[in-house]
């Protein structure tokens, strides 16, 4: 190793020992000057403040997605939402679509004790998810089963006071003498007039959609549609863990190829520690948090309409990057900013090709992530308050879920313009190119096999505690950005990072449609 990089572990490997996939015209980057810079590792006043910004935005934020995991709801006097209701309506289908393919497969089914310890077990939460609960008794047992367990509902309704909106005393009405009828020998329910019947389509969805088709149906075309949406989710989920399985090997294979390469020096990493001004990109981050979230989080008080807030939702994260003309204010010519941050696009080949694999590298790093969840997981429900009867653990999610469980056309083309195109363009452009870009000059004296994990580890800590699934969701979401990060250091520009991210968002966006 040369005495003039002394601090310097990684060189950039000249460009014959290097691998590189874009065009044999492109240029070798030059060897990190991080050692050479007196100011790398200083931070100024305005930087310290810019932290605390950032810091106590950060805190903010995770606690406030993080408050409803210590929270239960009592019932309130309200119907419930396709959200609230989705988690039965998946545990339902997935009951009845492993049924189906035992019998499909000639195999033998599931014994009816366990299905209905299984079923018992959903037997909390709110109004409409115990009618739910008695839907799937009628299906898995019987309607007499079912009937004895709404009397126990109302026992219950009455014991706790329980106050119920005219729709869930329709809907208790409605699926009463519909299990009357049932365990009289009379499968039809075309006794129920055309208003009850969309009554019960409409609140209770695929499971009301279950009940008006019990077994022995006359309208056994309609029963059939009805077995094959379970069915088929069951059939994606088989194929979605195939895939995943198969994505996962994979990625495990390109992880290690590329950190051999990197080990040996065969891997030529374009980021480079050339500014002198990264306090002035702390400055920056902590400007765009205060816009960005405080935009988002007002935009709740000035619309009520979900339509209408997707609209203005591109106009916010777009909007915000109005903060990178801070440092043209400070100083710092446009170009030399975009420069910094890794607006560049002079590999756009290579930064194609490789975001892909990138992406498949990151996602071994998912286990230990998911190691880590079911820990905090096990961790939080120590402190949860016990749930009463009527009450309901609200989950931290992301509001994007209601917006697809709800959306029509329309609002799910804005749904994949949000997360396919604003979130990676907006996000990496502050995540992995303003903030990555102070967190490496910051370090830049250390060694690079130091500073990059460090600043890469910060990176994704500050970018998970941010979004709004709380802090059970903060390290799948750290790790996923240190990939990012990776990425961002290998290619030096953000072209490969918002091509990972897009390419995630829109992979879980899509499973979420198929699995509806």
């Amino acid at each position: 190793m040369s005495s003039e990089f002394p601090n310097e572990s990684f060189e950039t490997p000249p460009a014959e020992s290097a691998v590189d996939l874009d065009s044999s015209t492109a240029s070798t980057p030059k060897p990190d000057r991080s050692s050479r810079h007196s100011w790398a590792g200083k931070i100024s006043l305005s930087g310290f403040f810019s932290w605390v910004v950032i810091i106590s935005v950060t805190i903010g934020l995770c606690l406030l997605a993080s408050f409803s995991l210590f929270t239960v709801v009592e019932s309130e006097v309200s119907d419930a939402s396709a959200i609230e209701l989705f988690p039965v309506q998946m545990q339902g289908k997935m009951l009845l679509g492993q049924r189906e393919l035992a019998e499909m497969a000639g195999a033998r089914q599931e014994g009816k004790e366990a299905i209905g310890q299984t079923i018992n077990s959903i037997d909390n939460g709110g109004y409409e998810q115990r009618l739910a609960v008695a839907i799937l008794k009628n299906e898995f047992s019987d309607a007499e089963t079912a009937l004895d367990y709404l009397d126990l509902l109302d026992q219950k309704a009455d014991k706790n006071d329980l106050e119920l909106t005219e729709n869930q005393q329709k809907l208790r009405q409605v699926l009463e003498r519909c299990f009357q009828k049932y365990d009289a020998g009379n499968f039809d329910s075309s006794f129920l007039d055309q208003q009850d019947r969309e009554l019960v389509s409409e609140k209770l969805q695929w499971l009301g959609e279950l009940a008006l088709l019990p077994a022995g149906t006359p309208q056994e075309t309609e029963r059939k549609q009805v077995l094959q949406e379970a069915s088929t989710l069951m059939i994606l989920m088989i194929v979605g863990f195939l895939l995943g399985l198969a994505a996962l090997i994979t990625g495990f294979v390109v992880g290690i190829v590329l950190l051999i390469m990197a080990i040996r020096q065969k891997l030529t990493p374009r980021f480079l520690n050339n500014s002198t001004n990264h306090n002035i990109y702390a400055e920056t981050f902590a400007i765009w948090m205060v816009i960005f979230f405080g935009a988002s989080q007002s935009l709740g008080f000035f619309v009520s309409d979900a339509r209408t807030a997707m609209i203005v939702q591109p106009l916010i994260f777009f909007g915000s990057l109005i903060c990178l003309f801070w440092p043209v204010a400070r100083g710092i010519s446009f170009r030399q900013v975009l420069e910094d941050i890794g607006w560049t696009a002079q590999r756009p080949l290579g930064d194609l090709v490789t975001a892909p694999l990138s992406y498949l590298s990151t996602l071994p790093m998912m286990i230990p992530a998911l190691l880590s969840v079911l820990i905090i997981t096990l961790i939080v429900g120590l402190f949860q308050p016990a749930p009463g009867e009527f009450t309901k653990q609200v989950a931290p999610g992301h509001p994007i879920q209601e917006f697809v469980i709800n959306g029509d056309v329309v609002m799910l083309t804005m749904v994949f313009v949000a997360v396919c195109i604003c979130a990676p363009v907006v996000e990496e452009t502050m995540f992995r190119g303003v903030l990555y870009r102070h967190l490496r000059d910051l370090t830049g004296n250390w060694s690079r096999w130091i500073s990059v994990p460090i600043s890469a580890s910060v990176n994704g800590v500050v970018f998970a505690a941010c979004h709004p699934q709380g802090i059970i969701a903060v390290p799948m979401l750290a790790t996923l950005a240190i990939g990012f990060s990776f990425a961002r250091e290998w290619r030096g520009s953000l072209l490969s990072p918002m091509l990972m991210h897009a390419i995630h968002n829109g992979l879980l966006t899509c499973i979420m449609l198929l699995i509806l």
